[in-house]
């Protein structure tokens, strides 16, 4: 069982909103330091995600101090103080991805180049 809800929302990537998730339920006390946290096939399976964006969710986390891997243990929530700030543990950093007023983000291709924009819809 996965301890914290996702809602997944059209304008947002999946990993965006898992990442954003996970964060929230750590700043909310939902995991704390020395839980266990899902693993890739768990996350994949309940979340019904691609065990890539599972992968990739973890190792984000992992990088940003927020969880740390333990050989026999598993993946942890890392040890960390409330008020404390890792590299990315911004919740506002995370919720740039998720919707505002006057609808979602989208990313558009343009026909003259190979570059990506980003435009309301």
């Amino acid at each position: 069982m996965i301890p914290f809800h996702v809602e997944f929302r059209p304008g947002a990537t999946i990993y965006e909103q898992v990442v954003y998730a996970a964060k929230k339920a750590m700043m909310a006390g939902q995991l704390r330091p020395g839980d266990a946290f899902p693993s890739v096939r768990t996350l994949s399976r309940e979340l019904k995600i691609n065990p890539n964006t599972a992968h990739k969710v973890i190792t984000h986390l992992v990088q940003s101090g927020l969880l740390e891997i333990r050989p026999g243990a598993g993946t942890l929530v890392a040890n960390f103080k409330p008020g404390y700030s890792a590299p990315n543990f911004s919740l506002s950093a995370s919720m740039a991805c998720l919707p505002t007023s006057g609808g979602f983000p989208r990313m558009k291709r343009t026909a003259s180049s190979d570059q990506m924009s980003i435009s309301r819809l």
